[in-house]
């Protein structure tokens, strides 16, 4: 059995969706038009409407190339609805469909992109002043036979004073109320819906002659969360995991379950920057899909899955994992550059970071310590930098490297000062969250002992005792 929704079969023959298209039409006929290319075996093409009746049309124009066959359908529509051309390979139980909406009669059409404001013009043929006049906007319904209020004036009373208006079009429809002085009977309408889109009627009952206007409004779908309305095989946020790592890669994966239909997923960097991903691994069970999407990466990023459905202008909200490869600079280190009786020239080094980490120096109190300009360069993607500073006086000291964005590992430095270029250096690594530090303890202690004095008065004491 075949699915009488959009379906989509991995043979190779299945024929891809159809294009659909209206090469003629008239305020009172449109012609339709339905091409498939490359099917193999030979498709069945029909149009349908909006209820899935059958629509007649002429014979199909078949052509066969190559083993595969190429088919088109035309039919001249009267009436305004949702047409739709439907391709069936029964023996390979394959079946899809394209879509097309047909507006018969209208005396203008308004095309909007769904969320957002439009406006429905409307006038009077005299173009009077509608101040104490009436007019009455309303949506027709499928098939043509129910009509849904949208919008009524009645010598300044409207819907947004009475009941009687539709749910569907509550709060969101409005008039141009200085305007109708000039005859403007125009509409407007806020965040519009797919559902909006249909014939509206713009009546004047009480002019003389009665006027009736058609307008037809378009509102083309965006692809978005559509999780709220409930329509049924939505993909959900997907599932993401690191499946193997290495302090240069990382195999991460995304897993989206149940879906209908079959949803595309992506994998994204934190600039919206498509990552390219292995073939998508996928198995379908009871008319839904299971999909997983792997790709490898090879820098520090957060990355976001997300999958998508097309066919009913779905995408789920995208799920994310941070990922960190080699970026929390190792072992940084300091040094005493050169120094004197009076100052001190201290150098911070951190090499391979990513992000790029800030680096200041600061006194024992926390104080930050005045400091040259850093040096920064930049290899392979990993930041190198370099602070130094100038001390005179005698303190603790430390350099602190901060990278706001991962868990670091802090190191330390414990410098003893004896009065010359030459000291001995400590470091130890300890795990810290959120950045790393590199402290210096400069101690200078000065003794100085008077060798030759005690020499000199041991001797005089000596001498004094002999005596």
């Amino acid at each position: 059995m075949y699915d009488s929704a959009v379906h989509y079969d991995r043979h190779s023959g299945a024929s891809p969706e159809p294009s659909v298209t209206s090469p003629k039409e008239t305020k009172d006929w449109a012609q339709l038009q339905c091409e498939v290319y490359g099917a193999f075996p030979k498709p069945k093409v029909e149009w349908r409407n909006r209820s899935g009746n059958m629509v007649p049309a002429a014979e199909p124009q078949v052509s066969e190339r190559g083993g595969s066959y190429d088919v088109t359908l035309q039919t001249t529509v009267t009436k305004t609805d949702l047409y739709q051309c439907v391709v069936t390979q029964e023996e390979i139980n394959h079946q899809i469909k394209a879509e097309i909406h047909v507006y018969i009669g209208a005396d203008s059409k308004v095309i909007s992109t769904e969320g957002t404001d439009v406006i429905l013009p409307c006038s009077p043929s005299t173009r009077e002043n509608l101040l104490k006049k009436l007019f009455d906007w309303k949506k027709v319904g499928q098939g043509g036979e129910t009509q849904h209020e949208v919008f009524m004036y009645d010598s300044a009373v409207h819907y947004d004073r009475h009941s009687g208006q539709s749910e569907q079009f509550k709060g969101r429809v409005s008039h141009f109320q200085n305007e109708l002085k000039h005859g403007n009977a125009s509409i407007f309408i806020r965040k519009t819906k797919v559902i909006d889109s249909g014939s509206y009627t713009c009546y004047f009952p009480k002019l003389q002659p009665r006027e009736e206007f058609c307008i037809e409004l378009v509102v083309d779908p965006i692809l978005k969360d559509r999780t709220e309305e409930k329509i049924e095989g939505t993909a959900s946020e997907p599932s993401v995991t690191i499946l193997e790592e290495t302090k240069d890669w990382s195999l991460l994966q995304c897993l989206v379950r149940g879906a209908f239909p079959e949803p595309l997923l992506q994998w994204k960097d934190s600039s919206g920057n498509m990552v390219p991903a292995a073939e998508p691994q996928v198995s379908e069970r009871g008319g839904s899909y299971d999909v997983i999407l792997q790709t490898t990466v090879t820098k520090t990023d957060n990355y976001s899955c997300v999958a998508s459905q097309e066919e009913i202008n779905h995408q789920s909200k995208p799920a994310h994992i941070y990922v960190l490869l080699n970026g929390a600079a190792s072992k940084p280190y300091v040094l005493i550059l050169e120094e004197t009786k009076d100052r001190a020239l201290l150098q911070c080094e951190v090499n391979g970071a990513f992000p790029k980490p800030l680096l200041q120096w600061t006194d024992s109190s926390g104080n930050m310590v005045p400091a040259a300009e850093p040096q920064v360069s930049e290899r392979g993607g990993s930041y190198d930098v370099i602070l130094q500073t100038t001390v005179i006086k005698t303190d603790n000291y430390s350099c602190v490297a901060s990278q706001e964005e991962i868990k670091s590992k802090p190191a330390h430095i414990y410098v003893s000062l004896s009065g010359s270029n030459t000291g001995w250096i400590v470091l130890s690594g300890v795990l810290g969250a959120g950045f790393f530090v590199v402290l210096v303890v400069l101690v200078v202690v000065g003794v100085v002992y008077c060798i030759k004095h005690q020499k000199k008065y041991a001797a005089v004491k000596g001498v004094g005792h002999s005596g």
